[in-house]
């Protein structure tokens, strides 16, 4: 190989190498990226375990509020009677 074939090898790896610099610094700012609004898995554990508690809750109160509404229409038969002996 002659000097001048060996210097535009070199050239050609330099710019190479530069491409690649440059393609690692964007795949570093994407990383970073990333990992900022990556949420961990433990993390979602838990807001997820909250969210369910909070679904249970709001679910056991329409249950017990459904009971309770029942509850009162069974009751309206004495509540009539009641009203005939306030109304005699």
């Amino acid at each position: 190989m002659t000097p001048e074939e060996d210097g535009e090898r070199l050239i050609r790896v330099e710019e190479r190498l530069k491409n690649t610099g440059k393609e690692l610094t964007k795949l570093n700012n994407n990383i970073e990226k990333f990992m900022n609004t990556f949420v961990p898995r433990s993390e979602m554990d838990l807001e997820l375990k909250y969210r369910d508690k909070e679904i249970q809750d709001i679910n056991d109160n329409l249950h017990d509020m459904d009971q309770n509404k029942w509850s009162i229409r069974r009751l309206w038969p004495a509540w009539v009677a009641v009203a005939i002996s306030l109304f005699s």
